[in-house]
């Protein structure tokens, strides 16, 4: 099981939230469990930060990882969009029987709106990839907060 949560630069309740999913799901041992990281094309959170961002037990018992936009190595290839982007995922994210997306779901000028599948891309994509689409040269024309069609 992979969870992702909202890196250092985004304000959420990360602890709170994961403490009432692991209780929702009383069978599942930490050992099952990777938290990601979402950190888009962000750097990665110090070992201070995590503890600060998930607490110091969720930090300790279960497999934490920040995702890296710029580590090949820690990514795979899924397909292209439909504009012909090639689209590469995390594969700590992509290797997990089940996936839960954590965060809030707030108007955003690039995305319409961050949280849900913003989560996954750009959250665990690779950063090469991030800046065709989140530039000024890369905007469709259409972009604005709240959108999300086309």
């Amino acid at each position: 099981m992979a969870i992702s949560v909202c890196d250092i630069t985004r304000a959420q309740p990360r602890q709170e939230t994961l403490t009432a999913l692991f209780a929702e799901m009383p069978d599942i041992s930490a050992e099952d469990v990777t938290i990601l990281i979402a950190t888009g094309t962000h750097r990665t959170n110090t070992p201070a930060e995590l503890e600060t961002m998930l607490g110091a037990d969720i930090a300790r018992r279960y497999r934490v990882v920040n995702h890296d936009s710029r580590d090949p190595a820690s990514l795979a290839y899924i397909g292209k969009t439909t504009t012909g982007v090639a689209v590469y995922l995390n594969r700590a994210w992509l290797d997990a029987d089940i996936r839960i997306t954590t965060g809030f779901v707030e108007p955003h000028f690039f995305a319409g709106f961050s949280g849900g599948p913003k989560m996954v891309a750009p959250g665990s994509r690779v950063s090469r990839r991030c800046s065709c689409c989140t530039t000024l040269s890369g905007l469709a024309t259409r972009t604005r907060r709240g959108y999300h069609r086309g």
